[in-house]
């Protein structure tokens, strides 16, 4: 009799568990529309857009900001509605004389539930000056290439195969063997990397401040994927490892096998 009562009490803890894991299903999300992470200079702005979302209706918004880890006493909070919900925020970096520093700007999001989720974006003050690295060359291949690399590794500056994705940055988007797709697309395990078309950037002059100065400009329209390149075109990168870089496409052929097929670039970067 002991043991059964012991067995129906446990079932019971069990079930009020379980009740407990239900009560908020389908917390909103936050996020935002480039990587959550920036680098700029003192008194220097970085603009992103901040999305929210919730299968109940949003209420809130709260943005809280760190300064070396410590929170600041000033926080803001807002009212906001609907399901779905943009604001385009833009933060102005301090003066300060110690650099390189780390402020997180946290986004918390409350539906009208009272459940609330939270994404923190991180900004690096970056010290000046800064250079980019020496160009380096890279290339990619069309995904059916035998013996080819259709990816490459922008952060070790290496070459990497479709089982590779992971720690890759650039994978050819082409799709029909022999048919080649003057393109390419972080792949899906690496969504941190971005890339802005910037057809007016000085690729040959670039340093640290004038790639991180363009990519913070509110005109920039960062992408996960890149389409129809030509020779000559110049790409802004804002890498998963927090790096930035700038890259420029130098050849493009699209001979009539798979084998042939290939876009190559050179790029510099931080590190």
């Amino acid at each position: 009799m002991r043991l059964l009562t012991v067995f129906f009490l446990l079932l019971i803890s069990l079930s009020s568990c379980e009740r407990k894991v239900e009560i908020t299903p389908n917390p909103p999300q936050v996020g935002f529309n480039r990587p959550a992470f920036g680098t700029t200079f003192t008194s220097g702005k970085i603009y992103f857009t901040v999305r929210a979302t919730s299968t109940s209706k949003l209420m809130k918004m709260d943005v809280r900001r760190s300064h070396n880890g410590q929170p600041e006493t000033q926080d803001t909070a807002f009212a906001i509605s609907g399901e779905q919900w943009e604001w385009p925020y833009v933060f102005t970096a301090p003066d300060t004389s110690t650099v390189p520093t780390t402020i997180r700007l946290f986004f918390i999001v409350t539906d009208d539930r009272g459940v609330s989720s939270s994404a923190a974006f991180e900004v690096t003050l970056g010290n000046e000056p800064l250079d980019l690295s020496a160009e380096r060359n890279g290339v990619i291949y069309h995904v059916n290439a035998a013996g080819r690399n259709a990816l490459w590794d922008l952060v070790n500056n290496t070459a990497r195969n479709l089982n590779d994705s992971a720690n890759s940055d650039m994978m050819n988007t082409s799709v029909e063997a022999n048919v080649f797709s003057k393109g390419w697309r972080v792949p899906l395990l690496t969504p941190a990397s971005v890339f802005v078309k910037s057809p007016q950037f000085d690729y040959t002059n670039a340093t640290v401040k004038t790639v991180i100065n363009a990519i913070n400009n509110p005109s920039s329209v960062f992408s996960i994927r890149v389409n129809e390149v030509e020779v000559g075109d110049v790409f802004l990168m804002s890498l998963r490892n927090g790096a930035v870089g700038v890259l420029k496409v130098t050849q493009i052929d699209v001979g009539a096998t798979s084998n042939d097929q290939r876009i190559v670039f050179t790029y510099k970067k931080q590190g």
